[in-house]
Formats: structure tokens, sequence, C-alpha cells
């Protein structure tokens, strides 16, 4: 059977435009997925409206959230200050002896008899001349303080006695303190009163020196009457022969005395004479003298001539 080229022809010319065609549609497909110029320009602009619209309302919602937190802060401090009035007027309203705050002490004011218990301490210090003088109160209320003024020989001295409330044991009361002049000077007059006492035991006459005192006691003591030597803090006595006893010339006995005592004793020096015509000297050291007792020293007559002697030197050692 002869094979038919026209129609092989015409299959291959069918085959031909069938894929033309597939082509064709291929292409128009391609065109119809690839977005135009005015498709992108339209998205862009929606977006950038969207964009201003959500910032709109972003913008709107701080907005209103400033609003609500302003409103409740001016409720707040509203409330609070609500509420202190409350609490003001309340505490107002509250009784007097129910109040937490605890009532204060007072103790009775007598100016004279603060004064007087000042003026007696004065007094046992030895202040005969001391005026007092206190402040006007009407009442005194636990630890209270003021000062009382202390004049003391009319306006030598200006002292002053510290009182203050205070809460003991029991009730309050007051209680006062002298200032540091007046106590110096209670301190003073206390000592003075002690010297004055023990003179007066010792036998001291009125208006009598130290000095005068020591002379007059020296000569009363016993053995003999004491002589007191040039610096008026030494004394001696001439020893009665029967006392004591000379080597191979003469001699003559001495008691010495120091009222501050000498603890390295006394140095003696004494001019030696023959009828009142010095004819040479002597000298001895004495054993330790304690204050107010007398010892006894030798001077030795070392010429052998001598019928008299004189002392001319007496020092203490130290």
């Amino acid at each position: 059977m002869p094979y038919d080229n026209s129609r092989l022809e015409g299959d291959r010319d069918t085959g031909v435009e069938a894929t033309t065609g597939n082509e064709e549609s291929q292409s128009d497909t391609r065109h119809s997925e690839t977005p135009s110029e005015s498709s992108i320009d339209n998205q862009q602009t929606l977006y950038k409206t969207r964009s201003r619209k959500t910032k709109f309302v972003k913008l709107a919602l701080l907005g209103c959230a400033a609003v609500l937190i302003s409103v409740a802060t001016i409720a707040l401090v509203n409330s609070q200050r609500g509420k202190n009035e409350e609490v003001v007027t309340s505490t107002d309203a509250v009784p007097a002896e129910s109040s937490t705050v605890p009532a204060r002490e007072f103790v009775e004011y007598d100016k004279d008899d603060l004064v007087r218990q000042i003026e007696a301490e004065a007094v046992r210090g030895g202040i005969e001349n001391a005026s007092v003088s206190c402040p006007d109160l009407e009442q005194l209320v636990v630890g209270a303080r003021f000062q009382c003024s202390v004049i003391i020989d009319a306006e030598a001295i200006y002292g002053s006695a510290k009182v203050t409330v205070i809460k003991g044991a029991g009730s309050p009361r007051i209680d006062y303190r002298l200032s540091d002049d007046v106590q110096e000077l209670i301190s003073e007059n206390q000592m003075n009163a002690d010297v004055a006492k023990g003179r007066e035991l010792l036998g001291y006459k009125d208006g009598e020196t130290d000095l005068e005192y020591t002379d007059r006691q020296m000569r009363k003591k016993k053995n003999g009457a004491w002589s007191m030597w040039e610096s008026g803090r030494r004394y001696y006595k001439w020893a009665d022969s029967k006392d004591y006893s000379c080597g191979y010339n003469d001699c003559w006995g001495l008691y010495v005395a120091d009222l501050e005592g000498c603890s390295r004793g006394i140095y003696i020096r004494a001019n030696l004479n023959a009828d009142d015509v010095a004819v040479g000297w002597t000298n001895v050291i004495s054993p330790a003298v304690a204050s107010d007792e007398g010892v006894f020293v030798r001077l030795d007559d070392t010429t052998g001539y001598a019928n008299s002697i004189k002392i001319t030197e007496m020092n203490c050692l130290g």
C-alpha cells in the first residue's frame, strides 16, 4: 500500500501548528504572571496608606493612655488628701485623756525653799555671806532646767546654782548643783577651817604666825629653852655638862634641830675663844635630823686654850 506523503506532511504541519499554539499559550501565561508597573505602584501606595493609618492609631492609643494615667493620678491624690483630712478631723475629735502622748509631770516649785537650801549649803561650806536669787516660775515640769544666781560678798564673786527637775525612783524632785567657782570657794573655806581647827588644837594664839608659834614651842621644851638660828627654821640649845663627857681637851655639848629635817645632817662651825679672843675654830656634822626633833653634837677644843665658844655657822646639808 502506497504511503501517503501528503498525510504525513499534513500531520507534520499539524504538529507544527500545535507546537506553535502551545508556545503562544505558554507565553501568554508568562505575561499574565508578571505584574505590570502600574500594579506595583498601586501596591506601594496602598502600603504607605496602611502605614500612615497604623501610626495614627498608635499615637491615638498613646494619647488615650496618658490621659487615663493623669486622671488616675489626680484621683489618687484627691483620695489621699481626703484620708488625711479625715485623720485630722478624727484626731481633733478624740478627747485629751485618750491621747497616746504621755501627760507631762509637774512638781511644786517653792522658790523660797530652794533659796534656803542653796544658802544653807553655802553656809555649811564656810560661806556666811552668800545671797541667792532664783527666778519666779509658776510651775515646773520634769526635765526643766534653769539657774539661780549666787552672790558672795555682795559683788566679789558671782556664781550660780544649776537647777534641774528630775524624775527619780519616786515622785519628781528639784535637784541643784553649785557652779565650779562656788565649789572652789567652799573647798578653800573648808581647808582654811581645817587649818584653823588644827591651829587651835596645837595651841596657836590669835594672830600668831607659824614661826612665832614654833619659836615659842621650842623655848618651852624641857632641858632649857631653844634659841632660833638666823635662818628661822633651825634651832640650837646648849646641853648640860652632866649629860655628856669630853676627851683630853675641853668640849661643849649642843642640841640642834630643823623644822623641815635634814637627812644628811647639819654642819656646825664655831669660834674658839680665850678671854673673848679667838684662838681657833672647830666644826662638826650632826647625824640625820628629823623634822622638829633635836640631835646631840659635841664641839671639841682643838687648841687646848679656849674657855668659851661661839657658833658662827649652822647649815643643813640636805
